[in-house]
């Protein structure tokens, strides 16, 4: 064979060869690039079903709304309200004690506020008739008693004595032989500025709640005081003028209850007490020049619970 053919076969051959390597490195080529499309699209695949399966647990998750009220709450406040129509005051009491102490319920909610004004409204009963309850004890009469001295030897007040014995509230006069039930705890008030609520107490416990005006521009101060004064009708001193009780312009309602500040609280801090109002509808505002507003209704009834030197804290 000459030369020339050889080489002109070897450079067919050559050829040939060369288009199949080519070829070869193209789908080599492409097969990496569908591999990393491939993995990119079940890393992506991945992350959507790793989110997917979060969001979905999410979802099942129980959600808390702290404005529900707590577990069986509405149960157990309608067999306490129950209790009270059937005139169980004991055992209605029990309850709506037991749920004021619930964790569950948040403090001073409108739940808790349900609960503690039919309390209030049972502890009323208790006070100032002649419902039995074990805060009462009885007393004998002996010669020489007299309603005031008996007040102050149960903490109590003459017209709680008077209205929880069937008294003539305009007769002070007593007996010997005469046998009475007086209702005796360890009164406490507490004043919360920030809910406008008034708590008396009996130690720990809560007897009334009642929702007050406080002072404009925080004028109202916090601290520990002591009534050291109670006035029936009273005045309205001013600077350089005495308002009259029943005058339009004397702001201090039916009642007034002065307060001295005790402990660390500065002694500066005086000439503030707990009064009743001829404007209701200032009650849970921010109105008055710095005393705790109340009701007139409810201020005469704070004044025939509590006695003299009843201790008073006020929080903001």
């Amino acid at each position: 064979m000459y030369w020339h053919t050889k080489l002109i076969i070897f450079l067919i051959a050559a050829s040939i060869g060369g288009s199949i390597l080519y070829s070869f490195r193209t789908e080599i080529k492409n097969l990496s690039i569908l591999g990393k499309k491939t993995k990119a699209k079940i890393e992506s695949t991945s992350k959507s079903a790793v989110s997917n399966n979060s969001t979905s647990n999410k979802s099942k998750r129980p959600t808390i709304n702290r404005n529900d009220p707590p577990p069986r709450f509405n149960e157990k406040l309608q067999k306490a309200v129950d209790l009270f129509e059937k005139e169980d005051l004991i055992n209605s009491r029990k309850i709506t004690e037991n749920i004021l102490l619930d964790p569950n319920l948040e403090l001073y909610s409108k739940y808790w506020m349900k609960a503690a004004e039919l309390l209030s409204q049972i502890n009323t009963i208790f006070m100032f008739t002649d419902a039995p309850c074990p805060e009462k004890q009885t007393y004998l009469i002996k010669r020489g008693d007299s309603l005031v001295k008996i007040a102050h030897q149960f903490n109590a007040t003459v017209a709680m004595i008077q209205k929880s014995n069937g008294l003539d509230e305009t007769n002070p006069l007593i007996y010997p032989d005469q046998t009475f039930r007086i209702f005796f705890a360890d009164w406490t008030i507490k004043v919360i500025k920030s809910k406008f609520l008034l708590l008396v107490k009996n130690g720990d416990k809560v007897v009334k709640v009642y929702r007050i005006g406080i002072g404009k521009q925080d004028r109202t101060p916090v601290g520990t005081f002591e009534i050291d004064l109670k006035d029936f009708e009273p005045d309205w001193w001013r600077p350089g003028k005495v308002v009259k009780f029943g005058d339009p312009d004397n702001v201090l309602g039916t009642r007034w209850m002065s307060l001295v500040p005790t402990g660390d609280t500065p002694k500066t801090l005086k000439g503030y007490g707990i009064h009743g109002t001829w404007q209701p509808q200032s009650i849970g505002t921010a109105a008055s020049q710095g005393c705790v507003r109340m009701v007139n209704e409810n201020v005469e009834e704070l004044f025939d619970i509590v006695s003299l030197d009843t201790q008073v804290e006020i929080v903001d």
